[in-house]
């Protein structure tokens, strides 16, 4: 497998995660903004909407970010059955899309006061937000129980993403911290985690 994306921790990183944490091998591609129109339209008949990330397996071309990281999950054999436990990792992965589109909304907002001014009301209400999936997690050691699913390394990835930006959030909401460090705890991830700079995009405001 080839996974192609900028040099930044965003919207591939859950896929890197996934790779890592289940010793996958693949290829990293860090694709450069020079090449990219040209490779961008070579892939007009591979993807419906050429993008990064993308994922090249074989014959098979994956793009979206989330499609990606489930396509990789079902690879990696993290495969639910339990209507359950799909509705609880579905429901998960809305409750997280939308944390990581409000990162990605006041990264991209103009600078100015009214900027700083959500800014601070986002760090300042996070760990409130946080409090019914801190509260799940008291319960559960992984978002559907005892069976890891793709979108725990969604979940996490989203969660360093908020330390990152509120450092005290790793205290506030410590089910959360240690659904991070269970996933910490594979060696394979760890060396790869310990060596990505979260402090950039979407993180770097």
């Amino acid at each position: 497998m080839k996974l192609v994306y900028w040099p930044i921790p965003a919207r591939a990183h859950y896929t890197r995660a996934i790779l890592h944490y289940h010793g996958i091998d693949f290829e990293e591609v860090i694709q450069d903004q020079a090449s990219w129109p040209a490779l961008k339209a070579s892939l007009a008949d591979k993807l419906v909407f050429p993008n990064l990330p993308h994922l090249v397996d074989g014959e098979t071309y994956v793009g979206e970010s989330l499609a990606i990281a489930k396509y990789v999950g079902r690879k990696a054999g993290l495969n639910l059955t339990c209507p359950t436990a799909l509705a609880l990792q579905d429901q998960f992965e809305g409750f997280t899309g939308d944390f990581l589109e409000k990162i990605i909304k006041l990264k991209f907002m103009p600078a100015g006061e009214a900027t700083d001014a959500a800014r601070a009301e986002w760090k300042a209400g996070i760990c409130d937000q946080l409090k019914p999936m801190e509260a799940h997690l008291e319960k559960n050691k992984f978002v559907t129980g005892d069976s890891l699913s793709w979108v725990d390394f969604y979940l996490h990835t989203v969660f360093v993403y908020i330390f990152t930006l509120v450092p005290g959030a790793k205290d506030v909401c410590p089910n959360l911290m240690a659904h991070t460090d269970s996933l910490l705890a594979k060696e394979s991830y760890r060396k790869f985690y310990d060596g990505v700079n979260f402090a950039v995009m979407p993180c770097d405001w």
